[in-house]
């Protein structure tokens, strides 16, 4: 198994695990999760899709966090990295750009995502 097959399956074990927005806004949520491996070992993007029943409801903004284990992601506490909000609304192949991943280390990850309404 490649070094960038692990890194891979070690953040992809962690896309079904969590998922938060920073303020539930009943009809909006966040589906699809997904890390994408990059060209090269230790390099991978995200992706994900905003659902909202409303029309018209864009993303503004998002922050990616990634941890090595799920309490710290939900504490947001000894992060491995944190884009830090950005104002934006891609969420297609957002690259990871935190320090070097562990080989055999498992990741977990969640995206905040904000709503042209600012929710």
């Amino acid at each position: 198994m490649s070094r960038n097959t692990r890194f891979t399956s070690a953040l992809l074990a962690g896309v079904m695990l969590l998922v938060s927005l920073s303020a539930w806004a009943g009809p909006t949520k966040v589906e699809g999760l997904r890390t994408v491996p990059g060209e090269a070992p230790g390099q991978a993007s995200f992706c994900w899709k905003l659902i909202d029943s409303r029309p018209g409801v864009l993303q503004s903004a998002y922050e990616i966090r990634v941890a090595e284990s799920p309490r710290d992601l939900r504490r947001s506490k000894d992060l491995v990295w944190s884009s830090g909000r950005v104002e934006a609304g891609e969420s297609l192949y957002i690259p990871y750009e935190g320090p070097a991943l562990k080989e055999a280390t498992r990741y977990w990850w969640s995206v905040t995502v904000w709503t042209d309404g600012g929710r």
